[in-house]
């Protein structure tokens, strides 16, 4: 709700309204405030600004933060390794590699830090990677199909790029 103070026009119910500037001032002196005659307008007026409304965008935190991930720590006992890179434009990179060759994949994390993109295998296809960005993008966790796994890991710290992961 907005409230919009009634006009006054100059000498219309003059002595009210030096009654209400002499009683705003009162308060305010008796709180301890500083003010001074000039920061009271003459007249009430009708606000400027009725009201502020954020746009849709800007209620929803984004996690397009980076960091990367060394270690995705899958769960399942074959032979899987795989490492991701989340950038501050929202894309993430994935990749990897197992006992069928190496795998890679790429795709976009949404503003609730979920992602969901195709997973190409050197020996196959139609594998998905889904999973989500957690924790202010100090986590990431998520499945690999086709019996790849579930995985989750911390962000690595001091590693700038995907790249350092095997140094």
């Amino acid at each position: 709700m907005v409230y919009r103070p009634a006009l006054v026009e100059p000498g219309e119910n003059a002595m009210s309204d030096k009654r209400r500037r002499k009683l705003l001032k009162s308060i305010a002196a008796g709180s301890g405030a500083v003010i001074t005659g000039k920061t009271l307008p003459e007249l009430w007026t009708r606000p400027i600004v009725d009201s502020v409304a954020l746009p849709a965008h800007a209620t929803t935190s984004l996690v397009c933060c980076e960091g990367v991930f060394c270690d995705l720590g899958f769960s399942q006992q074959v032979p899987i390794i795989g490492s991701a890179q989340v950038s501050s434009d929202c894309t993430i990179v994935m990749e990897g590699d197992s006992i069928d060759g190496g795998w890679s994949g790429s795709g976009t994390v949404a503003a609730d830090g979920s992602f969901s993109f195709p997973i190409i295998f050197a020996t196959s296809t139609n594998q998905q990677v889904t999973g989500n960005v957690t924790d202010g993008c100090l986590r990431i966790s998520g499945t690999l199909t086709g019996g790849w796994g579930n995985f989750s890991a911390p962000v690595s710290q001091g590693i700038a790029s995907i790249n350092q992961c095997d140094s």
